[in-house]
């Protein structure tokens, strides 16, 4: 919610307000955040550095077998991960 929120002016809460009313919305556990932890550590040491709140977004759909809808694939690179890609 956190990211959608950045990117949305305030022209465009209330659409913003709509589309999450009808989304699932899943807390970040602590054994999420410790995977997103892990997902960081592991991921950098590859030579490809996720942002902790991707990161925490990966672990908590994971986590909760939820699909990830999102246009920027890339910063999910979790094999374990199901995405939809949003063009």
């Amino acid at each position: 919610m956190a990211e959608l929120f950045a990117g949305t002016n305030q022209e465009r809460r209330a659409a913003a307000d709509r589309l999450i009313g009808v989304m699932d919305y899943y807390d970040v556990s602590l054994a999420a955040a410790k995977e997103a932890g892990r997902y960081s550590y592991e991921f950098a040491r590859r030579g490809t550095p996720l942002s902790t709140t991707d990161t925490l977004i990966a672990a908590t759909a994971i986590a909760e077998d939820a699909i990830l809808i999102t246009a920027n694939i890339k910063d999910f690179p979790m094999e374990e991960i199901q995405l939809l890609e949003q063009p």
